[in-house]
């Protein structure tokens, strides 16, 4: 397989949540079945295709290119349990359910795309009404922005892990600059009338006070930036995502435990569920730590809120309240 590192990989970002949806696995054979599964859907859905025209719809869908025996092998995986037909005149053909099942976890995925911007520019629009002297319609280029800030962010942070198994892998752009650089440079492709402060403040709020809705979507992309990079480079971070590499060992914060542990509530706290479970199904080789100095500060934590809740006075309704309030962790 070979990647187009630059510029193709924004014109794909949008295309990544739509991937993830379908190909939640680290087996990168079956990721690679799932992207041929999707670029026909997407391009052709139960019409036949041609071998040539899956490789061609790969590549603009996903800006990946499959060498002939790649695809043809994925193309015999899909046959043999069914996924795919082949028919006259060496063309494949998908079945009615596997493209009702591309379509609907695209629409799923664009369902969450739509609710995470209609939330966030509604937000700062209102925001906007009291500090800007704009239209209304202008506030819908902070999403723009957004975008092509996460996707260059994403882009880095994909080249940088395939760089922790690849030392020699060569990216076609800089990775070096700062986050900071990466806003503004998106914020000046962008062309947008909007301060620089407002979108920065705006940019730094989608990231730092993210919603339930939000946090999935951010975790999609990041997992399918991640995904992609896997299947477009060589076997050594196959391997590593098979389970080939040694050990690593991960120490967990104060804020993490708290939340797998269901003392803390936030919405990141399902992602810190799932990620403890993919360990433990898939990575054997990675192994959880806590430190002493986090042990003193969960303690101090606890018999801070423990003086707080013994030295008030709960009668009977207000601890009633208390129980029902979503608002109360288990903190």
């Amino acid at each position: 397989m070979k990647i187009h590192a630059s510029t193709d990989y924004s014109r794909i970002f949008n295309s990544l949540c739509h991937f993830l949806a379908l190909s939640k696995t680290v087996d990168t054979k079956a990721v690679l079945d799932n992207l041929v599964i999707t670029a026909i859907a997407l391009d052709r859905e139960s019409n036949p295709i041609l071998i040539d025209d899956i490789a061609s719809a790969i590549e603009v869908f996903f800006s990946t290119t499959l060498t002939e025996s790649e695809l043809l092998e994925s193309l015999n995986r899909l046959s043999s349990c069914d996924r795919i037909g082949e028919c006259q005149d060496n063309q494949y053909q998908l079945p009615l359910k596997e493209v009702a099942k591309v379509k609907g976890k695209a629409k799923d995925a664009e369902n969450l795309e739509t609710r995470v911007k209609d939330e966030w520019i509604e937000k700062w629009h209102l925001i906007a009404e009291n500090q800007l002297p704009l239209k209304a319609d202008n506030i819908a280029e902070i999403w723009g922005v957004l975008q092509k800030y996460l996707s260059k962010s994403f882009y880095r942070h994909g080249v940088q892990t395939s760089q922790l198994f690849l030392p020699d892998f060569k990216p076609n752009e800089d990775i070096s600059e700062s986050l900071a650089k990466l806003l503004q440079k998106s914020i000046d492709e962008s062309k947008t009338t909007l301060p620089n402060d407002f979108i920065k403040t705006a940019v730094s709020d989608f990231l730092k006070n993210p919603s339930v809705d939000r946090v999935n979507y951010l975790a999609q992309l990041l997992d399918s930036t991640f995904s992609f990079f896997a299947v477009n480079l060589d076997d050594a971070v196959s391997n590593f995502l098979s389970g080939s590499f040694n050990s690593l060992k991960i120490f967990l914060d104060t804020n993490f435990i708290f939340g797998i542990l269901g003392l803390h509530n936030h919405p990141l706290v399902d992602v810190s569920h799932e990620l403890v479970s993919c360990i433990d199904e898939h990575f054997k080789q990675i192994k959880l730590y806590y430190h002493a100095a986090t042990v003193e500060e969960m303690q101090r934590t606890v018999n801070t809120l423990s003086d707080r809740l013994i030295n008030r006075n709960w009668n009977y309704n207000l601890s009633k309240a208390g129980l029902k309030s979503d608002e109360l962790s288990g903190l």
